[in-house]
């Protein structure tokens, strides 16, 4: 869900939907690589990039009104 596009297309019921079930991932897995130090640490980036995307697109959304 992380391409631009994809949340273009999206209402702000959905991005909303999607940013806590992302922030909910990221947050899982920040736990879990604190507790066991996952060999990939890169997907914690992704993740949180991935959050970041959806909530600038729910703040562009919200300055266009």
């Amino acid at each position: 869900m992380s391409k631009k596009q994809d949340l273009s297309k999206l209402n702000l019921e959905q991005l909303s939907t999607e940013l806590a079930t992302q922030s909910s991932r990221y947050s899982k897995m920040r736990f879990a690589h604190n507790i066991t130090p996952s060999t990939n640490s890169s997907e914690l980036r992704i993740a949180r990039r991935d959050v970041a995307r959806i909530a600038t697109e729910i703040r562009k959304r919200e300055l266009a009104k």
